[in-house]
């Protein structure tokens, strides 16, 4: 039961899981384009396109075959759609220039039917995919890019760059340069020239104007949608760094905020595990460095940092970043190879208001979370880290402490749910510098319901059943949408629908949607939750949200709690201690749609344990 509960190994379903979030009904959108859009230019290399590189390109009876064309057609303009066709691949690089408008951005994408397009390169550590420069307002979707030194590079040389939207894109086999250096340990010059430090399947840097000073922006207004990547060195990196070049550490600042205002969800990168032959490992999943005001939600990393590397492993790395928070996700599986670290997320350097919230952390060779400080010039430090409504499963520890200099590491670890026998790790240094309030140990996996690991297209499953209030009584969702996996009415009413991290209501007066868990057992419970939105637009009037068993409020007491519309960061918690239940008991995670549809998708991973159970 703990290895097909927690996913040590891997389940049939669980590789598609990662959809689940990225939907959002038709009917909570509006109908008509906000786009005007000036010219569009298709691509088709396909024996029937009838394709030629001499044309305009902008009809699909006479597309452009290969990237040639746009590779010569200079910067874009705003409304611009670069469009290439489904089921057709290309070996070549694309180069691409331009500024869109908030209201009218360029975009990269697919048309017509079948799988997404491909871009698929040899493997070299120079060769790239897509290569972007300079960018504003840019949409990029629908795409595969695959086996490239890097697979979709975002490279800024200017400041004060706005709106990037990342959707639907699979990178897989992107490697060949590990810390500057290709295959051969050899120092990689266009990596160094690129500021590029490790290969990845998206990777945002840039040569930016020196001196650089601290408080300069690169990008504000980054979002990434129902990304999945594997078998890449790192699937998404944030890398801001001057590895090669130029150090940002010159001035002593902590440069915090090249990138702010950064949304990534429904993220799903498993078995990134491609090593570097002479040059070291498979360093990390997820790469966030110099970030300011981001979110990272409702996403899964199985398996990730999948090899030796002489510089240690660990899912997610974590530098020079500034209220940033990782919540409702899930990372699991992180291996033993022999590295250091081997966490889930390790806090590398310069860290201020880094949170990890309400994820599960289960079976990591490492610890959960690693605090590491421990770099003397320019001084290290790791202020206000905050760990909370964590659960931790088979884990070395939930949290280890790595500092060796003379500053003290400060933050807070509270309601974290844990059946490690080790909670606090102290390999060096102690956690005097942390505030630790009602971490409480569980005694089994068993005993731990964590909703988006229980999700199944069977319901009722592992605890869990999907439900909605249609004035009278609460009904059952009774159809399971195989393409987007979500749980709805029928195939032809899509809503109210619950996926594996968000629900959605329907406009229904006074209606709820449910995520609803049944007790197999009387005893008492302690919950765990964060509520977010989880729409992509920060728009709408907010939802209302509760908590009840057997229809009688339990949080908050009486009424709902209100969750704004545009609260995509932070969010509202709750803690729920010694609860009591009996055998049958049903406890429903609901939300309403406050009046307005628009825009209510709400990310919502709800978390049970038994604390105590009755026979």
């Amino acid at each position: 039961m703990f290895l097909e509960k927690f996913g040590l190994k891997l389940l049939g379903f669980v590789g598609l899981v990662w959809l689940l979030g990225a939907f959002t009904p038709v009917l909570a959108r509006p109908t008509a384009s906000i786009y005007e859009f000036s010219s569009t230019y298709y691509i088709n290399n396909g024996p029937e396109a009838q394709c030629d590189n001499t044309g305009s390109g902008t009809s699909p009876d006479r597309p452009w075959c290969d990237f040639g064309p746009v590779n010569r057609h200079g910067p874009f303009e705003a409304g611009d759609h670069i469009l290439l066709a489904r089921g057709a691949t290309w070996n070549q690089e694309m180069n691409l220039s331009g500024n869109g408008t908030a209201t009218n951005p360029i975009l990269l994408g697919a048309y017509g039917a079948g799988n997404r397009p491909i871009i698929s390169r040899n493997e070299g550590a120079d060769e790239r995919g897509i290569r972007l420069t300079n960018p504003d307002y840019w949409k990029i979707q629908d795409l595969e890019v695959a086996h490239a030194g890097a697979c979709i590079m975002i490279f800024f040389t200017s400041l004060g760059h706005n709106g990037l939207a990342f959707s639907n894109i699979y990178v897989h086999h992107c490697f060949g340069v590990h810390q500057s250096r290709d295959k051969s340990g050899e120092v990689n010059v266009l990596s160094g020239q690129e500021h590029m430090w490790n290969s990845a399947g998206i990777i945002i840097t840039g040569k930016l104007p020196w001196p650089y000073h601290d408080g300069d922006l690169a990008i504000r207004g980054v979002r990434m949608d129902n990304i999945e990547g594997t078998h890449n060195f790192a699937s998404v990196s944030f890398d801001f760094l001057g590895h090669g070049q130029y150090d940002l550490t010159a001035e002593g600042g902590d440069y915090h905020g090249v990138a702010q205002d950064v949304v990534l969800n429904h993220l799903y990168f498993h078995d990134d595990d491609n090593p570097m032959s002479s040059s070291g490992g498979c360093d990390e999943g997820l790469r966030l460095f110099a970030l300011q005001h981001a979110v990272v939600m409702n996403s899964i990393l199985d398996h990730e940092a999948a090899c030796y590397s002489r510089t240690g492993t660990t899912a997610v790395i974590l530098g020079r970043l500034k209220d940033v928070a990782i919540v409702n996700s899930i990372v699991k599986n992180i291996p033993a190879t022999g590295s250091t670290d081997q966490d889930a997320f390790d806090y590398e350097y310069f860290t201020e208001g880094v949170s990890i919230r309400n994820t599960l952390m289960a079976n990591t060779a490492g610890p959960g979370i690693g605090f590491i400080q421990f770099r003397p010039a320019p001084p290290d430090h790791l202020n206000g880290a905050e760990a909370s409504g964590n659960v931790f499963v088979n884990n070395l520890a939930a949290f280890n402490i790595y500092n060796d200099q003379n500053s003290p590491i400060s933050g807070l670890l509270r309601d974290n749910l844990g059946t490690n026998e080790v909670y606090y790790r102290e390999q060096i240094g102690t956690f005097e510098g942390f505030t630790k309030i009602n971490n409480r140990t569980i005694e089994t996996a068993a005993d731990i319901f964590q909703a988006a690991e229980g999700f199944s297209p069977t319901s009722p499953a592992n605890g869990w059943s999907y439900q909605y209030y249609d004035g009278n009584s609460y009904r059952n969702l009774d159809y399971f949408e195989p393409v987007e996996r979500v749980w709805q009415p029928s195939a032809a009413l899509n809503l109210p629908q619950i996926g594996q991290f968000d629900q959605h209501p329907d406009s229904t007066p006074g209606g709820w949607v449910a995520r609803a868990w049944t007790a197999p057992a009387s005893g008492t419970l302690s919950l765990r939750g964060r509520i977010l939105k989880s729409d992509g637009t920060g728009g709408g009037n907010g939802v209302g949200v509760r908590i009840t068993r057997n229809g009688s409020p339990i949080w908050p007491v009486a009424g709902s709690q209100n969750l704004a519309g545009d609260d995509e960061y932070r969010g509202i918690d709750y803690v729920v201690d010694d609860l009591a239940v009996k055998a049958g008991d049903v406890l429903r995670f609901e939300t309403n749609c406050n009046g307005d549809i628009n825009y209510d998708k709400t990310s919502w991973v709800p978390v049970v344990a038994y604390t105590a159970r009755k026979p």
